[in-house]
């Protein structure tokens, strides 16, 4: 994963190691980068489109995409 050399890897194997690289990726993003980041950002724009009158109340969270599955068609209900 950390190289991208995936010679001599077969699916299993890449998913194998895919599947939990995703789930801390998506750790990082929940735990790390939306709080300490992207938070703070969305509060400023908010605040500062509510005082300016472009806005009248925040509608919306930052939430990370959804993660799909690798190949649906070879994948065994897990």
């Amino acid at each position: 994963m950390l190289d991208g050399d995936l010679t001599g890897a077969n699916y299993s194997s890449l998913r194998a190691g895919l599947i939990p690289f995703r789930q801390r990726i998506e750790q990082i993003q929940i735990g790390v980068l939306i709080p300490q980041m992207l938070r703070p950002i969305w509060n400023r724009v908010i605040a500062y489109a509510v005082l300016s009158g472009q806005l009248s109340a925040p509608i919306l969270n930052h939430r990370p995409p959804i993660r799909g599955r690798l190949d649906s068609a070879k994948t065994i209900a897990s």
